[in-house]
């Protein structure tokens, strides 16, 4: 017969002999692990959020509340207003912001473009977001309570614009293929030193895998390239990690992160990227990708910071008498505007470049001779010859006739000629 077990230990536990003093210690010290424990995994998630945050939102979010607060500072304030903004009520915030989408400028007392301005407002925004404080939102129309602020930032927008600030956006230029051929030409690509390698390293990772100029490099590393062949020919597959448009988290969990398999040319040549990452390879075999290049072709382990690294490619075209605005961002913008003047479709631009959005439209330049097309398909048609034309023509071709009329040949032979 089975015997049932009894967990309750009922009095029994007045059997255990602890002394008082050590049960004292152990609860103090128990409790001081805890609290250890519990600052350790305060600093673990402090670690986690801030690697989790994008740099250049974070960067726009402080730069817009600079300029707010640099105003606010001058603002004619009563008594009952705070300095703080987060304590303003909502109508002395409607208050504030209407005065101050309309007031502020630039150091030389210029207007921002209206790009600019609405980056203030989405920074001021997103900053009552980070302070848990959601009824803010002065960019939503329909908030009646914000109505002033809204129509103060939008009548400022169209002021900028209306004196012609901001409408030429400055974007980086592509790459055009006689430029690339140049670079190379010239030795600016190569695998004849370390510095002319890694810097064509640089423009064929934003070109071939359409990777951005900053933080898609900044944590690139050799295991994120892997180079192989099958019955289509050699080819290097990039396997992407968090990036810009997927982070990997809840809203990404039915997006697969960024996978692109390019394949190289089957001629064994300095220019095929099979040969010059394979070089690349051989030297440098694991850890961060980017490494400070030495004289010859070899590496230091020192990794190469971003901002040094994305001025290789500016510089060497600076260097080979390119003018233009030529950026980090080059690149990415190359393989976007090539693939699109090849009319390849937008699904596979893409998944080149990462978007995820119609953000990819910002990077399709179209090149002159598209424009040409368009222009020569709108152009007007072609008019029909005048009466004054086809006269002008008559004429010419009568001169011509009687010329040839009035020739008279003299002691001449003519052999084989019929007439």
């Amino acid at each position: 017969m089975a015997t049932s077990v009894n967990f309750d230990l009922g009095n029994e536990w007045d059997n255990f002999d602890f002394d008082e003093k050590e049960e004292e210690q152990f609860d103090s010290k128990e409790a001081e692990q805890d609290s250890g424990f519990d600052e350790l995994m305060i600093d673990v998630q402090k670690s986690i959020l801030e690697e989790s945050k994008n740099v250049n939102t974070d960067k726009n979010t402080k730069w817009a509340m600079n300029t707010f607060n640099k105003w606010f500072e001058s603002y004619p304030k009563s008594s009952k207003i705070p300095d703080d903004i987060i304590k303003l009520e909502k109508k002395d915030l409607n208050h504030c912001l209407s005065l101050f989408f309309m007031q502020v400028r630039k150091h030389d007392k210029t207007r921002y473009p209206r790009q600019t301005l609405f980056n203030i407002a989405c920074g001021i925004c997103r900053f009552f977001k980070i302070h848990g404080i959601m009824d803010r939102n002065f960019l939503d129309k329909d908030q009646q309570d914000f109505k002033l602020a809204y129509a103060a930032l939008d009548a400022s927008m169209k002021a900028s614009t209306s004196v012609g600030i901001g409408l030429r956006k400055k974007q980086a230029e592509p790459i055009t293929v006689d430029q690339e051929t140049v670079l190379w030409e010239k030795g600016k690509f190569g695998i004849h030193s370390s510095e002319s390698l890694i810097t064509a390293l640089y423009y064929y990772n934003s070109k071939l895998f359409g990777l951005r100029s900053r933080d898609e490099h900044r944590n690139l590393e050799i295991k994120d390239f892997q180079m192989g062949q099958d019955f289509s020919g050699k080819f290097i597959i990039y396997s992407g990690r968090v990036t810009k448009t997927f982070k990997g988290g809840i809203t990404d969990k039915k997006i697969d992160p960024k996978v692109v398999k390019h394949y190289c040319p089957e001629e064994e040549h300095e220019r095929n990227p099979f040969v010059f990452y394979g070089k690349y390879f051989e030297i440098v075999s694991d850890g961060a990708f980017y490494r400070k290049p030495l004289d010859g072709m070899k590496f230091s382990k020192q990794v190469i910071g971003i901002h040094t690294i994305s001025n290789y490619l500016p510089k060497a075209m600076k260097s080979c008498g390119f003018e233009g605005y030529y950026t980090g961002h080059s690149g990415k913008v190359t393989c976007a505007t090539t693939l699109f003047n090849s009319s390849i479709p937008e699904k596979l631009i893409k998944e080149r470049t990462g978007h995820r959005s119609d953000a990819v439209r910002l990077y399709e330049r179209t090149s002159d001779e598209q424009l040409k097309r368009v222009s020569t398909i709108l152009n007007p048609p072609a008019a029909k010859v005048s009466k004054l034309e086809e006269k002008h023509e008559t004429n010419n071709n009568e001169i011509e006739r009687n010329v040839v009329k009035n020739i008279v040949f003299k002691n001449c032979t003519f052999n084989n000629v019929t007439f």
